[in-house]
Parts: C-alpha cells; structure tokens; sequence
C-alpha cells in the first residue's frame, strides 16, 4: 500500500514476530491519505500527527474532519470509534513555532 517494507506491515506472520497480533497500517500513508482528502487547505500550513493506536489489516477506519478558525482537526476512529491517529493542521502565516493550542493533537469533538 505504502511501499513502506517494515516487516509489522507486510504480512500477518512478520507482524506476529514482532509481537503484534495482525500486520498494521503505515501511520504516516494514513495521514498522507486524510490531508489528501481534505478540499482546501491553507498555502502554508504545519500537520501534526499523534498516533494513539494501530489499525490492524485487513481492517477499516472511519475519516472525519472539523474545519476551524486556525486550521483543521481531523482523525481515523475504528467501528467503536476509538481514536487511531489524530491530526491538525493549522495555518502557518509567519515564521513562528506553534502555540500548545496550535498544534493540539485530539481527535474532533463530536
């Protein structure tokens, strides 16, 4: 999917190898893919990302977004809706690190 050959992503028994239950998801093509799915975003922006779980494979993942005054808050939840990767990406107008509240890492409110 990823082109990504670390053994815990490419098969069940290599996963199983390094302790993982099932093979997983790269969590940065799952954040390449939820920026790619959002229609617009600012010229200069910054995304962070906090994975808090893996998505085991084959698997499914649910996308949502909130658009908000100084970016987006987006995240992947499974079927329970428990988070599994949380992102923002928010406006960068100037050469200025982001404040805590910029660069927040929790999933939407719902």
């Amino acid at each position: 999917m990823s082109g990504d050959r670390n053994p815990i992503r490419l098969y069940p028994l290599t996963a199983k190898a390094l302790g993982s239950r099932r093979h997983i998801a790269s969590g940065m093509w799952s954040k390449a893919r939820c920026v790619v799915a959002l229609e617009r975003l600012p010229d200069r922006a910054r995304v962070e990302v906090g994975f808090k779980k893996p998505i085991f494979l084959p698997g499914k993942a649910q996308f949502g977004a909130v658009a908000g005054a100084g970016g987006w808050d987006f995240a992947l939840v499974d079927r329970r809706r428990v988070p599994r990767t949380c992102w923002g990406i928010r406006r960068r107008n100037e050469d200025r690190p982001l404040t805590a509240s910029e660069a927040g890492s929790d999933p939407p409110a719902r």
